[in-house]
């Protein structure tokens, strides 16, 4: 008998994540703006899926918590893309002037 665990498919959808990423990227705006007009603790999940036009247990997905969406939100305010295209410059090259 063969015993070995069954082989995970393997596959990549680019639109399937695409549309993942975009709903994501809905939800931390959606969340960021109610957190600035009513506060973090005036706003429930359901606020926060109903802005965005998703379902709780997306948000909760996705997120797993409030916590979660204000993590996601320092991580984008600190290292967003701005911080990023600092990054691929200071990758890409080895010379002291330019690092500066």
């Amino acid at each position: 008998m063969n015993k070995s665990k069954p082989q995970k498919r393997r596959y990549f959808a680019p639109r399937r994540a695409a549309a993942a990423e975009a709903t994501r990227a809905r939800i931390l705006e959606c969340s960021k703006a109610l957190i600035l007009e009513k506060g973090i603790d005036e706003i429930t999940i359901a606020d926060i899926a109903s802005a965005a036009g998703v379902a709780e247990s997306t948000v909760f997905a996705t997120f797993g918590s409030k916590e979660g969406i204000l993590r996601a939100l320092m991580e984008q305010a600190l290292f967003g893309s701005q911080f990023q295209a600092a990054r691929d410059i200071l990758d890409s090259t080895d010379d002291p002037i330019e690092l500066i």
